[in-house]
């Protein structure tokens, strides 16, 4: 985020109030200073008192300590939002098509898709029940939006401090989920999902292929339904297990992302280890940032994307593992109107923050 803002005082860490931590909902924390999030395997209910306790005691910095202090500019929210505007009126299905859509049912069962696979959650309680809620989205929005599933592990942290920031810049709902991308600028080669196939073929398929830091530093790979096969892939397997790579910094990636923030440059690594305490304290795995495992061994984290179908193409592409354009599954948009089993085939989502951040555009859990 490039834009200073008075209401982001992060002169203390800052951690989202909702992604994959804790078992039960909890209400918005207010963020003075850090805050982590609602949904995962790993707290029990009892440890969001004492959490809250703790966000409400650490120390914020100054205004005047941080470049912050300036409030947004207001032409920057002026362009961010009027761009936002130019695709709304394109937002809507007909009621034909919804109808069509609502007929054909939630995306994961289309075409009969076995669920067998479900069954291993039998013995996780509290996984089961996120599954059961992630099915219930689904049914409850196919009408106007395709889903996806992206599983994730060490980048937990750093996608809390990501939502945590763009709520208090941005009012980003941060109870209902976390945040894969905030960096603007990382997006200027990239505004939509055409462009990202484009480079692509031109820089990615012989530069590392999705491992490029430039492609992750604006797509995430996800999977298409919740009993997804593969390839690589099982939904229910990567949440109890953890899914993640180990090619890259986490640390430089946090410190990044607190730097463009304008955290004070003598700051960031001070932030960053309170940062780092406070989500070792409250179970997130971050043995890739030098704390510790998470002490319950599991890592895993599932977030559920909802991409109003309008906007897939612009956003999403069809892709085989590593990242090149699937052409037997694209346009991405026409293969989920269909009634095809979507249990076999991963995606790749252009996490731009210009839609992730509207829920007219975006939804997430």
């Amino acid at each position: 985020v490039s834009v200073p803002s008075r209401q982001a005082q992060l002169g203390a860490e800052v951690m989202s109030p909702k992604s994959t931590l804790f078992s039960v909902p909890s209400r918005q924390t207010q963020l003075g200073a850090e805050v982590i999030s609602p949904k995962s395997m790993l707290a029990s209910p009892q440890s969001r008192p004492a959490f809250d306790r703790d966000c409400r005691s650490i120390s914020s910095l100054s205004s005047h300590d941080s470049v912050m202090a300036g409030g947004i500019a207001p032409s920057v929210l002026k362009r961010f939002h009027i761009e936002r505007r130019l695709v709304v009126a394109h937002v809507h299905l007909d009621e034909e098509e919804v109808e069509e859509q609502l007929r054909l049912g939630p995306q994961s069962k289309r075409g009969n898709a076995p669920q067998e696979q479900l069954s291993i959650l039998d013995y996780h309680p509290h996984v089961k029940a996120c599954f059961d809620e992630f099915a219930s989205n689904e049914e409850r929005l196919c009408g106007e939006w395709a889903v996806f599933y992206h599983s994730y592990s060490y980048s937990a942290l750093i996608y809390e401090l990501q939502a945590a920031i763009a709520a208090t810049l941005f009012g980003f709902p941060a109870s209902r989920s976390t945040l894969p991308r905030i960096l603007l600028a990382d997006f200027a080669r990239t505004p939509d999902a055409a462009a990202l196939v484009e480079q692509f073929k031109t820089r990615f398929k012989t530069q590392k292929l999705d491992h490029h830091p430039d492609y992750r530093a604006v797509a995430i790979s996800v999977m298409c339904s919740l009993v997804a096969l593969g390839p690589e892939v099982s939904t229910p397997t990567m949440f109890l297990a953890g899914f993640s790579q180990f090619d890259l910094s986490f640390m430089h990636v946090l410190h990044k992302t607190l730097a463009e923030c304008h955290i004070p440059k003598h700051k960031v690594e001070q932030i960053a280890a309170r940062v780092i305490a406070l989500s070792e304290k409250y179970g997130l795995d971050v043995s890739r940032f030098g704390g510790k495992a998470s002490e319950t061994g599991r890592s895993g984290h599932m977030l559920q994307i909802f991409v109003r179908r309008s906007m897939l193409d612009r956003l999403v592409y069809s892709s085989k593992p590593y990242g090149p354009l699937d052409p037997q599954r694209h346009p991405i948009s026409a293969w989920l109107a269909s009634d095809a089993k979507t249990n076999h085939g991963q995606a790749r989502i252009l996490a731009h923050p210009k839609w992730f951040l509207s829920p007219r555009y975006v939804r997430m859990f």
